[in-house]
């Protein structure tokens, strides 16, 4: 894969994000929250990987969301679950796989993943739309195994 500045291309970014679209996903992926909502979400998402979680600040006057390490940017329209995973799964992406592509199939495999913890969407049915909309996933997970084991107890507190 072509490398940019050290970082593979984002070659497949329009294609998850019209993948992301369609997917058929709960009513509550989709409610809005508010940003101390959006923060303790980032948090325990990041606790079920073993990882300090990044400083979920006010992203107005910012066009995009954005997402790494250490911090998460969230304008009002992207306080949802499922762009708070979005971008907490681009953090993830970074610790994880250094170098990769932002929207590479590293980024999709740990977003399905959050998916699935978080509102029980199916890996199976994720990994089927990303076929048809011709999005690669990586198959394998990158959360530590003991913490496969307790996701679900996890992620129902907050």
């Amino acid at each position: 894969m072509k490398t940019i500045g050290g970082r593979e291309r984002d070659s497949q970014k329009s294609k998850v994000y019209g993948w992301e679209a369609r997917l058929q996903l709960p009513d509550t992926a989709n409610k809005k929250l508010t940003l101390k909502e959006c923060a303790q979400m980032v948090k325990r998402v990041y606790r079920l990987y073993d990882q300090p979680a990044p400083r979920v600040v006010d992203g107005r006057g910012t066009r995009n969301a954005h997402g790494s390490p250490w911090r998460v940017s969230l304008p009002r329209w992207a306080r949802t679950g499922r762009v708070v995973l979005h971008e907490a799964a681009h953090g993830l992406t970074k610790i994880y796989c250094p170098g990769k592509a932002a929207h590479g199939p590293e980024f999709v495999a740990i977003f399905a993943e959050l998916l699935n913890i978080f509102y029980g969407v199916s890996l199976f049915y994720l990994e089927g739309e990303s076929i048809k909309s011709r999005v690669s996933m990586a198959i394998a997970s990158y959360k530590p195994e003991h913490v496969k084991a307790r996701s679900n107890v996890t992620t129902k507190r907050n």
